[in-house]
């Protein structure tokens, strides 16, 4: 008998009931922010403490159970942060464009005789039938 064993299970351990150690640290610093909004705001406005705590605990669920592609958004935002602080290099690529050129008719130019050059210039050259020496090898 064949059994089908599951692949790509991805679960993290519980450390603090169901929450994993990650998302207790998340909350508890969650709950210090919360204690310390309630030293400084708590007993003189209560609004403020109000909505600093909501901010707070909705931040840290967020950051705990929210996952953005499969991915936790903690990670998403170390990502975010590591891209706009790196340095980046831009590469310019030329776009291919065709360029059209019209030949327009223009009239002949009129060639002056040339004069005898005193130098005589021989009409092979040794250049030439040396390097077809090499190349066929005769």
């Amino acid at each position: 008998m064949q059994f089908q064993v599951p692949q790509f299970i991805e679960k993290e351990t519980g450390f603090l009931g169901p929450l994993t150690i990650r998302q207790t640290v998340i909350f508890s610093v969650a709950a210090g922010a919360v204690l310390f909004a309630w030293i400084f705001f708590g007993k003189s406005n209560f609004m403020i403490f109000l909505m600093l705590s909501v901010l707070f605990v909705s931040g840290a669920a967020a950051l705990s159970f929210l996952k953005v592609n499969g991915l936790n958004l903690t990670i998403v935002l170390k990502n975010f942060l590591s891209f706009f602080s790196a340095s980046k290099l831009y590469l310019w690529q030329r776009k291919e464009i065709t360029v059209y050129c019209e030949k327009k008719a223009s009239a002949p130019l009129k060639k002056e005789p040339e004069k005898e050059s005193p130098l005589k210039i021989s009409g092979a050259s040794k250049i030439k039938d040396l390097n077809k020496k090499i190349e066929f090898g005769g």
